[in-house]
């Protein structure tokens, strides 16, 4: 199979509410600077984010 481009998940779902990261430290960072009160987040994923420790991203997210 060809791999898939940013652009080509983007054209997909056709909306400027997604985003998309292939580099899993800019990933956290993006998520260190959103507010998270009252927020869903889905992540969607073809591989295993580089080995992000997610309980341990989530507590220090949500305090």
């Amino acid at each position: 199979l060809n791999e898939i481009s940013s652009k080509d998940v983007l054209n997909a779902f056709d909306t400027q509410n997604v985003k998309v990261f292939t580099d899993s430290n800019l990933l956290v960072k993006e998520l260190y600077s959103l507010n998270w009160n009252n927020t869903n987040l889905l992540l969607m994923s073809s591989g295993n984010f580089d080995g992000i420790d997610f309980e341990n991203l989530a507590q220090n997210l949500l305090g």
